[in-house]
């Protein structure tokens, strides 16, 4: 999808986030099958949000963030789109940015595992001993990998493992 045809079709609200419809959708048969003046946006996975579009009988379908971006600067981004408060619904150009992927990655504000409590890179897993009685012990795991360096650790003491981890990000910074 170009700047040009996407003006054709869509208005951008930068305050609000929300892309409206300006121009019904034209089938390849030739009816209009979404109306204008609607919300074009429409709910998909993981909280993101979908644009489609049929511009001479052919189907289209983006990302409403990235259709926000390029109908407010005119071109799309050169890296990643970052939601920066986190709310991947939330398209208002405020809370928009262009970094690259390891930047995107340590913004992630939900962190995905048992254990939410920790932050971002450290993870924590316990395992239980069959040869000791059935005894149980708890290692915390570390990783960073940023501006193309890896790293990665294994502490037992859960305030150690989140104190690397931050002067890890610090030296990458």
């Amino acid at each position: 999808m170009t700047y040009e045809i996407a003006k054709q079709y869509f208005t951008y609200n930068s305050l609000t986030g929300e892309i409206t419809r300006i121009k019904p959708s034209i089938s390849k048969n030739g009816r209009s099958y979404i109306r204008k003046d609607t919300r074009a946006d429409r709910s998909a996975a993981h909280g993101y949000r979908n644009v489609s579009l049929t511009h001479n009988g052919v189907f289209m379908r983006i990302r409403a963030h990235r259709l926000a971006w390029l109908l407010h600067y005119g071109s799309f981004p050169l890296f990643e789109i970052d939601h920066i408060n986190g709310k991947t619904g939330d398209n208002r150009i405020c809370n928009l940015r262009d970094c690259d992927h390891s930047s995107n990655l340590l913004n992630r504000h939900a962190k995905w595992g048992a254990d939410k409590t920790l932050p971002i890179g450290v993870t924590r897993k316990t395992r239980i001993r069959k040869d000791r009685g059935g005894r149980s012990f708890t290692n915390y795991y570390i990783t960073l990998c940023k501006n193309g360096i890896k790293r990665w650790a294994i502490r037992k003491d859960r305030d150690k493992a989140i104190a690397l981890r931050k002067e890890w990000e610090m030296q990458c910074a």
